[in-house]
């Protein structure tokens, strides 16, 4: 949780960037600034960067949110069937060029995320709570799901991707990711 700075003596802790969103549609127990969920997560890591979305967000801000993130949370829903043979999360409207499924709403791909991280630090965990995306029998190849856009595969070091391969709750897993940071915490602060 609190990585060694390479460029400096290995003593020193490096600051994290923690990312939560909450997609558009979506129950969270993050889903206003204050909440406990929220309390809980600074008090965890209060020597780190924690930057929270609320109450749904549109691909540019979900890019730009994700730019930067050393961890990145997502409580979102996917949009099925997989469109143009890639998976896709839905995010809300806006007056921008707009990606749209075919049932009309506003979404996000792997391309997209992909593009935008393209020569950029990628997240070291990405977690996102969103149904299926981690279901292999939905026919969509390996380069068009959300864990290559982040660059994380079967063979990545020091990565970690978590989907679900089946429908969840958002609220219940926002608890579940909560209480693994947590503990993740407390080990760093005994030394483990």
């Amino acid at each position: 949780v609190t990585p060694v700075n390479d460029e400096h003596s290995s003593d020193k802790k490096r600051k994290l960037k923690f990312v939560f969103v909450q997609g558009q549609g979506a129950q969270a127990l993050f889903y206003k600034p204050g909440s406990q969920y929220e309390d809980n997560i600074r008090k965890a890591f209060p020597n780190h960067t924690i930057k929270f979305y609320h109450k749904g967000i549109t691909r540019s801000k979900l890019i730009e949110a994700i730019q930067g993130a050393d961890i990145f949370y997502l409580n979102a829903h996917s949009v099925s069937p997989p469109q143009d043979g890639m998976q896709n999360i839905q995010v809300a409207p806006s007056t921008e060029n707009d990606k749209k499924h075919p049932k009309g709403l506003s979404i996000i791909t792997p391309l997209d995320i992909k593009k935008a991280l393209h020569g950029r630090k990628t997240p070291k965990l990405v977690y996102l709570n969103v149904c299926s995306l981690t279901d292999y029998s939905d026919g969509v190849a390996s380069r068009m799901r959300f864990n290559n856009a982040f660059g994380i595969n079967d063979g990545s070091k020091g990565k970690a991707f978590v989907g679900f391969p089946r429908k969840t709750t958002g609220i219940a897993e926002d608890k579940v990711f909560k209480e693994l940071l947590i503990r993740m915490a407390k080990k760093d602060e005994q030394g483990k």
